[in-house]
């Protein structure tokens, strides 16, 4: 049977480690995401500055762009 009650303790455990030891490194990619759906117009008069602030914070993500990505077929 599905124990709701250790389903919240468990829940609650998690978002309090995730938080002390895992969210000062992850931050800035919520951060990166937020500045582009903050400053994102398509219609935008001068579109290369909107482009440009939209991708503001996205220079943080470049650790994400340059490792390669590995996927375990197994």
């Amino acid at each position: 049977m599905f124990n709701k009650i250790r389903l919240k303790q468990v829940l609650a455990e998690y978002k309090k480690v995730f938080v002390q030891q895992q969210w000062p490194n992850e931050k800035y990619k919520w951060e990166a995401v937020q500045c582009f759906q903050e400053n994102w117009d398509i219609n935008s008069p001068d579109f290369a500055q909107m482009l440009k602030k939209s991708l503001d914070h996205a220079r943080m993500l470049r650790n994400l762009l340059a490792r390669p990505l590995r996927f375990s077929l197994y």
